[in-house]
């Protein structure tokens, strides 16, 4: 197979993947299971200071994502 078809099909790929965790993410808060809610609650809640800034974990994890 030629460097290029391995180029496009893996791009393909990377693309898929990035549109999915695009579209994974975006409801993470709003989850109905009630275990879930709390945990969600608990990666927002608290907060703490990190670099001058006041962040909860709930921030960094949708900075990450």
């Amino acid at each position: 197979m030629k460097p290029k078809i391995l180029l496009r099909i893996a791009s393909i790929i990377i693309l898929i993947h990035g549109i999915g965790h695009t579209l994974g993410n975006a409801g993470w808060k709003g989850t109905e299971d009630p275990i879930a809610k709390g945990v969600v609650k608990e990666m927002t809640v608290h907060q703490f200071p990190f670099m001058g800034a006041s962040h909860s974990i709930g921030d960094y994890y949708e900075g990450y994502i």
